[in-house]
């Protein structure tokens, strides 16, 4: 017979050794499986009342089965000769990743027949459809799990110890108020933040910082570019960032500057020449289409699992849009934008840190720093992040633009809340020392 078969003649054989805890863990392995996993309905039918009995803790065998489900009782008949699967919970396993199968394989025909069905869709909304109908199949409503049977505490603790390569690190102002002083990467719970400032204020001055420090540790990074900024105006800036050189073009390429940090005296040519080739060694790749709705972020967010990026920074969350006939409140659509890339961040453990420009309220503010409310357009956001930062630069009309940079956890779940600095060098690349940050493994680069 088939599997559900075996399993089940396997469950029922053996439920008279098992004691109250084994009970209860068989029971969650059992509702794992979805209903119409089991291949029919005598199984799902005897599946489901197998269950109730080790939910319950009380002992039955077939006779009580039989006698509870007369209408199956020819399927129940035929169990015994089906044999037992060696390790139960592994035929589970079995099951769930077959019936998963059938399901994916559901999806995508249904897919296909919305392409060439009479009103068809347009290719990214389909795309999009696919993308979340896929998540559902697999991220599913059967994924309890027994509490003893959940990853070991001292287990994790011990591989954040023991594998250094497995952390993501912030500026350093940012990790001092994370919990592990870094976000660990895992195969689940990733980080969703959400860095609000005004227009100057620093928001895509923190966001390649932290797509130039993380790329620099070996992580792949994707930098996506929804309004304001090109693909080679972000590449120009971290470029500069890295070279500790102004934007502003006073000087030719021949003229020669000072020394700095860990660079000789050289010219502005050699000076840009050798932060290009250590840009171009980084795992950091640029999208910069831009009319980004809920469709299409479905799409990329599906890609950048496939290609095992684990950061992204996405600008200007507050130009995202809303396309198809559910149109929404603009408050509530980047609320749902947002909740979408924490629902992938959550089951993916990839981290995300969105950039939003935020409203006049904050320059209201004593500190003039954003809270979470303050997003334009939106207090949506804030809801559905883990770790949320509003900024404030003091320098922007400031011709020192020395003084650093007012900041504030409004929300994080990785530690504590409050105040806090950035250093002025953060949007201020002339104030930065070359190489002084990059990881050893890069030294070459520096000569």
């Amino acid at each position: 017979m088939t599997l559900p078969a075996q399993i089940l003649n396997g469950v029922i054989v053996t439920a008279l050794e098992l004691d109250d805890a084994d009970m209860a863990r068989l029971a969650v392995h059992l509702r794992r499986v979805k209903p119409h996993h089991w291949g029919s309905e005598p199984a799902r039918a005897v599946a489901e009342r197998v269950m109730d009995y080790l939910e319950q803790r009380r002992v039955f065998g077939y006779a009580n089965l039989r006698a509870e489900l007369p209408a199956y009782e020819r399927f129940l008949r035929g169990l015994p000769d089906a044999g037992q699967v060696e390790n139960i919970p592994a035929g589970l396993t079995v099951l769930s990743e077959q019936g998963h199968r059938a399901d994916v394989q559901t999806a995508l025909r249904e897919a296909l027949g919305k392409l060439e069905g009479t009103d068809p869709m347009g290719a990214t909304e389909a795309a999009s459809w696919t993308a979340q109908r896929l998540s559902e199949i697999t991220a599913g409503g059967g994924g309890y799990q027994h509490v003893s049977e959940i990853k070991s505490v001292i287990a994790h603790y011990e591989e954040l110890a023991d594998a250094p390569g497995s952390i993501i690190r912030l500026h350093p102002a940012i990790n001092s108020r994370l919990r592990w002083g870094e976000l660990p990467i895992s195969d689940s719970d990733g980080e969703t933040l959400l860095v609000v400032a005004r227009s100057g204020h620093g928001k895509t001055a923190l966001g390649i910082d932290t797509a130039l420090r993380i790329a620099s540790q070996g992580h792949r990074v994707d930098y996506d570019v929804i309004a304001d900024a090109s693909a080679f105006q972000i590449r120009e800036r971290m470029v500069h960032h890295i070279a500790g050189l102004p934007l502003k073009a006073d000087k030719p390429l021949g003229a020669t500057i000072a020394a700095k940090g860990k660079r000789p005296a050289e010219t502005i040519r050699e000076r840009l020449a050798w932060a290009e080739r250590l840009l171009n060694r980084l795992p950091i790749e640029i999208n910069d289409t831009p009319d980004l709705d809920q469709h299409e972020l479905r799409v990329r967010l599906a890609a950048k699992r496939a290609r095992g990026v684990a950061f992204s920074v996405i600008e200007n969350l507050d130009h995202m849009g809303w396309s198809g006939p559910d149109r929404l409140e603009r408050r509530m659509q980047l609320g749902e934008l947002t909740k979408i890339c924490r629902q992938f961040d959550r089951a993916g453990g990839h981290h995300t840190m969105l950039l939003a420009q935020a409203n006049r309220n904050a320059e209201e503010r004593e500190d003039g720093v954003p809270l979470g409310a303050d997003t334009a357009d939106s207090d949506q956001p804030i809801r559905h992040v883990t770790i949320m930062i509003g900024l404030a630069n003091p320098n922007v009309d400031s011709p020192s633009k020395s003084d650093p940079l007012h900041a504030r956890f409004g929300k994080n779940r990785q530690g504590v809340t409050g105040r806090f600095t950035l250093p002025a060098d953060l949007v201020n690349p002339e104030a930065r020392s070359p190489g002084q940050d990059l990881p050893d493994d890069q030294a070459e680069l520096l000569n």
